[in-house]
């Protein structure tokens, strides 16, 4: 049976995340860089994911206010009903090397090992040179 997780805000359903063993879910609540308004408010949610296999995908469920006095609440369990659908965006290739942050299109070779690890290889040179400086003998 499917897995998803779901938001509550104020006891009500706002957002299901389906997930699975190529499906992530997050929740992630934060003020606003962007805001105008002074101290803690205003808080935010936002309910995205990654999603990996053959090509790669950002997902983005919702984001909405959190307001003083609310209660949001993270619930993980199983169901056949359908999760709330998701924006999905192909990010196979704008995924920046781990080490410098450049994106694949920028280097010769991306390194890739699972959805969340890359290396490109020009930091494959400078990691190998430096190893290998650091075991010549004296």
């Amino acid at each position: 049976m499917p897995q998803v997780m779901e938001l509550f805000v104020n006891g009500q359903s706002v957002c299901r995340a389906d997930f699975n063993e190529t499906r992530a879910a997050n929740v992630h609540i934060s003020t606003d860089p962007h805001s105008d308004r002074s101290g803690l408010w205003p808080l935010y949610y936002w309910v995205n994911g990654f999603q990996w296999g053959t090509d790669a995908y950002s997902l983005e469920w919702l984001k909405g206010p959190i307001e003083p006095g609310q209660t949001i609440e993270v619930r993980i369990h199983d169901s056949q009903d359908p999760a709330t659908p998701a924006q999905e965006t192909l990010v196979v290739n704008t995924r920046p090397c781990n080490f410098c942050d450049r994106p694949a299109s920028d280097v010769p070779f991306m390194v890739e090992k699972g959805p969340f690890s890359r290396i490109c290889s020009d930091c494959v040179k400078e990691c190998s040179q430096l190893i290998n400086a650091k075991s010549t003998p004296i």
